[in-house]
């Protein structure tokens, strides 16, 4: 068998989620002796003239497939990437990371009404929806799946929630050695932002919540496409620039707790990442953090929702990060559990089973 894999970037080049996902889905079907090959906009030069040139490079990738479609026994895009290839001529299949209509609303107000249009009606009502016609629809979470149904009314939709490397993400039991190597104070109590620096991110509620806990020191490690961090001049602010990824397990095993008042995920798996060392992690309800808030002791790591007040949101977010500076118990039992959560029901071999079963090659 052979499949074909359509994504946006090169994944030997960039190094973002879906990147890395698409990575892990050529691991997965090579190990079934399916042959994989991939193309991505790396490959286009003409973008139409597109107001967008990623899109116009989107559209073209894809009816450029069109000439080689039938080499292959099925075909895997991810999010609205495959809209270009619209009907589906073989047996195809749609992974969905997030819903951009839901992303667009969730940050209402936090960007340009030029870029809130292209989201919904370009990335969501046209690229979405197009890339669900006649293929499986996958989503990464029922938070997604959910969306999928409200927006685009998918409702034929299969979950399979994405999973962990539990042998590479576990908890470094060396903290002191990890701070001397990353000049972190030995005793210091270590609040860490992993992802793009944007208000999207939530990076205007962590500049503030930064100011009212002068006592935490706060690491910040940015990615790719981040805007410029106000926070740099701060002394109790150190930042990392783009950390390799197999590097991020000793992040997470010098740091007390994560902080991730993001306004929308699709999934967030720098949530599953930091449990899997231990690390509690405080969140809204986004992505995965929405179903395994529901649950004891982890409720207790959920902060306000958006769209609140943003104060009562930075206030709720202070006396929550002292409380686990001040109870040891707390933190320990929270973060045992976590790693527990983590290796029953979001480990890497589990992911591979049910990917299998959605693919229909169980």
């Amino acid at each position: 068998m052979k499949a074909a894999i359509i994504t946006a970037f090169d994944p030997y080049l960039f190094k973002g989620g879906i990147e890395r996902y698409v990575l892990h889905m050529m691991d997965l079907l090579k190990s079934k002796g399916i042959g994989v090959d991939i193309y991505h906009t790396g490959l286009i030069d003409n973008d139409l003239g597109f107001h967008n040139p990623l899109l116009g490079k989107m559209y073209v990738l894809g009816r450029e497939f069109y000439k080689v479609d039938r080499n292959y026994d099925f075909i895997i895009s991810n999010s609205f990437y495959g809209l270009g290839y619209f009907p589906p001529r073989v047996k195809a299949f749609n992974i969905y990371h997030s819903s951009h209509v839901a992303f667009d609303k969730s940050v209402e107000g936090v960007i340009s009404h030029v870029t809130s249009l292209e989201w919904t009606y370009l990335c969501g009502y046209l690229g979405e929806m197009a890339s669900g016609f006649n293929r499986t629809k996958i989503a990464v979470s029922n938070t997604v799946k959910e969306e999928l149904g409200r927006y685009y009314g998918f409702h034929d939709v299969k979950v399979v929630e994405s999973g962990v490397d539990i042998d590479l993400f576990k908890e470094i039991d060396d903290k002191e050695g990890l701070r001397e190597k990353y000049s972190i104070p030995k005793d210091a109590f270590v609040g860490l932002f992993v992802g793009r620096w944007d208000r999207t991110k939530g990076s205007d509620i962590i500049e503030r919540v930064v100011e009212r806990t002068p006592d935490v020191l706060w690491l910040l490690v940015l990615g790719s496409g981040s805007g410029i961090c106000h926070l740099r001049s701060m002394k109790n602010v150190f930042i990392l620039d783009e950390v390799p990824f197999e590097n991020m397990p000793e992040i997470y095993s010098l740091s007390d707790f994560v902080y991730l008042p993001s306004r929308y995920e699709g999934f967030g798996l720098v949530i599953l990442e930091a449990m899997a060392c231990g690390i509690p992690v405080f969140a809204g309800e986004i992505g995965i953090a929405k179903k395994i808030y529901e649950h004891e002791p982890f409720s207790q790591l959920r902060l306000f929702d958006f769209p609140i007040h943003e104060q009562d949101l930075i206030d709720q977010s202070v006396k929550k990060i002292y409380s686990l500076k001040q109870d040891n118990k707390w933190k320990r039992h929270i973060s045992k559990e976590g790693r527990k959560l983590v290796e029953e029901e979001y480990n890497m071999n589990i992911w591979r089973k049910k990917m299998l079963r959605a693919l229909d090659l169980a």
